[in-house]
């Protein structure tokens, strides 16, 4: 028989229930509608790549646990930092990981490896990896332009800054 490693409803605190089904409390919810709450909280982790989906569920989980409150920091995956990114740039995560050198897709691809470098949490080989294959030079030369072209470009140092907040 399989253990159950996951943690009961009722053992979250009710303002994580909220966040999972979008302000309501499951637990005053007929059973019917816990299952399809339940059902959204699934919908939302399915688009998700199995990193990305075991990061959430494991910082839902420590959240929950009082090991740290929601409100603080929690590192962003990769793949969510270029997705973030992407959109900013009205582009999506495949033309951002793509070989393009179109000049909107180079400089939204360097802000991304600018972002994740700056989070401190990941090699420049990860973040190379994550962006298409790209090397560990390339990775560090879009972090240096975003940095050089943020000096002169107050559009982009603002859009940078909002991405780092929104990723925060």
């Amino acid at each position: 028989m399989q253990q159950n490693t996951g943690i009961p409803i009722e053992e979250l605190d009710s303002i994580t229930r909220q966040r999972l089904v979008g302000g309501i409390d499951p637990l005053l919810l007929p059973l019917s509608q816990r299952v399809t709450a339940l059902g959204k909280v699934l919908q939302a982790l399915k688009g998700l790549s199995n990193f990305d989906a075991l990061w959430t569920l494991q910082t839902a989980k420590d959240n929950t646990c009082g090991e740290a409150p929601i409100a603080e920091k929690t590192i962003p995956p990769i793949e969510f930092a270029i997705k973030v990114t992407a959109e900013s740039f009205y582009l999506t995560a495949p033309q951002l990981k793509g070989r393009s050198r179109i000049a909107q897709v180079a400089l939204a691809r360097q802000v991304s490896m600018f972002l994740l470098w700056k989070s401190d949490n990941y090699t420049l080989e990860d973040i190379g990896k994550a962006l298409g294959g790209r090397t560990s030079s390339t990775v560090f030369h879009g972090y240096m332009t975003v940095m050089s072209r943020m000096k002169t470009n107050s559009s982009l140092r603002l859009e940078v800054n909002k991405l780092l907040e929104r990723l925060k």
